[in-house]
């Protein structure tokens, strides 16, 4: 792998054609400064508790910037849930190909990696982030963590620490240039040096576009009064308050004595996303939950999260996550079992 061929042994950590364990994966994860803890395998015996989770290759390597790079090519062999407790950092994740992995994180935030797309996570301090897996799915994922403290470039560092102020995990839109560059560090006609220098000039380029998009958010931002984005606030908590309420954008805007077209356009500065695209994301986000943890049949979680018809939930799921949501969802049984292994 172009990443880590050619390094040595405390350079990087590399496993190829491997089979990964709860306790293997957690090893991996504390590399990186988590804490990480997993269910097992909750479809086989219990007395297999440290069963293979995941077949396939992960490599991590430390850059000479200071960036943590981790790219992995893996299929899950048996349903888990994973947790982990991210350091204060910049994470950037790039699902490259195969299928979608979600991650709930606090407990108040969800966002889904689907297939050729990214995300960047802030975390002010020490964040929980918590993800299931299923038999049969695969992905290849690269990771680029940055922290204030590990940073060789001081600018950069102080770029970092002023945007870990608040926790968010956001959508990120990859350059034509970054989306080349972490195809490339899968490539095998990269070794030694010239891969070095490739998953450094990729890591750069991903942190580029993060801080551009930080920059573009910042000027988008600017013109809106504090008040009026304290407004914006309330109206995302009502939303997320009650997302089986049918909501229109006039009462919306009425509660916190905006215009339509000013809530409209301010809500989607603030947020980054228009109001009812935000409000069924986040719909689609819960439902997805109760279907793996809390036993919800298709129809239930159409109905607790505001869809009237099912198909239409169905359609809106599946354009969202990539699958069908009979195909995410866990009986009642098997989300009460891993609750209790989560615990």
């Amino acid at each position: 792998m172009s990443v880590t061929r050619g390094l040595r042994s405390d350079q990087a950590h590399i496993a190829t054609g491997g089979r990964y364990s709860p306790s293997s994966l957690a090893d991996i994860a504390s590399e990186w400064g988590y804490s990480c803890e997993m269910s097992g395998a909750t479809d086989v015996a219990r007395a297999q508790e440290d069963s293979p989770l995941a077949a396939g290759l992960i490599a991590t390597q430390k850059l000479s910037s200071g960036l943590n790079v981790c790219v992995s090519d893996l299929t899950t062999l048996h349903d888990n849930d994973r947790i982990g407790l991210a350091r204060r950092s910049l994470t950037i994740a790039v699902n490259l190909h195969g299928s979608p992995v979600t991650y709930a994180i606090d407990d108040d935030q969800t966002v889904s990696l689907v297939a050729e797309s990214a995300m960047a996570l802030s975390a002010a301090d020490d964040t929980r982030m918590a993800s299931s897996y299923r038999r049969g799915e695969s992905s290849r994922i690269l990771v680029i963590q940055a922290c204030p403290v590990s940073v060789m470039d001081a600018e950069l560092a102080e770029h970092l620490d002023a945007h870990l102020q608040e926790t968010t995990a956001k959508s990120l839109s990859l350059s034509c240039r970054a989306r080349a560059l972490s195809h490339e560090l899968f490539s095998p006609g990269h070794t030694g040096l010239v891969g070095r220098l490739l998953a450094e000039s990729c890591a750069l380029e991903l942190l580029a576009c993060v801080i551009t998009a930080q920059q573009a958010q910042n000027k988008s931002t600017s013109w809106i009064h504090s008040r009026d984005i304290a407004k914006i606030h309330r109206v995302r908590d009502k939303l997320i308050s009650n997302l089986d309420a049918e909501h229109h954008l006039c009462d919306l805007a009425r509660d916190v004595g905006m215009s339509t077209s000013t809530l409209k356009s301010k809500f989607a500065a603030v947020i980054g996303r228009p109001v009812f695209q935000f409000l069924r994301d986040k719909r689609l986000d819960r439902a997805r939950d109760g279907l793996q943890h809390e036993g919800w049949t298709v129809s239930q979680a159409a109905y607790y999260v505001g869809y009237r018809h099912a198909s239409n939930f169905a359609t809106a799921f599946r354009r969202r996550y990539g699958v069908a949501p009979t195909s995410t969802r866990r009986s009642p049984r098997e989300a009460s079992f891993r609750a209790q292994a989560a615990e």
